[in-house]
């Protein structure tokens, strides 16, 4: 029936991109507050600053992953349920032809 849908939601590769744009910025805003944490003076402040950030950093690329997960799986559904109905339609007219075809002739006298 139908052929595979591929993942072409703007708004699944605009998240991608966006997070995947973010991902250099966090990487050195973590380097930089890496480094003045373990200066002269470490500053536990900025050490759990730096643990919540990167503890939210991975829970928005785990909701993401999974939110992408879901969405294509709703896809999936959706297209097995296009291609169900299809199919259904292609079944019953093929049924109709079938039954118009086949119907028993009834003869004059020739009732049983």
């Amino acid at each position: 029936m139908g052929e595979p849908r591929r993942d072409r939601s703007p708004c699944r590769q605009t998240l991608q991109k966006e997070l995947a744009g973010h991902a250099p910025r966090l990487a050195e805003v973590l380097s930089l507050g890496e480094a003045a944490a373990s200066g002269r003076e470490p500053s536990p402040e900025l050490e759990a600053r730096l643990r919540e950030l990167r503890e939210l950093w991975g829970t928005v690329q785990a909701e993401a992953a999974d939110r992408h997960r879901r969405l294509r799986e709703a896809g999936e559904a959706q297209q097995y349920y296009l291609d169900a109905g299809e199919a259904e339609a292609w079944v019953s007219e093929q049924e109709l032809f079938m039954g118009a075809e086949e119907k028993p002739k009834v003869r004059g006298g020739s009732r049983r």
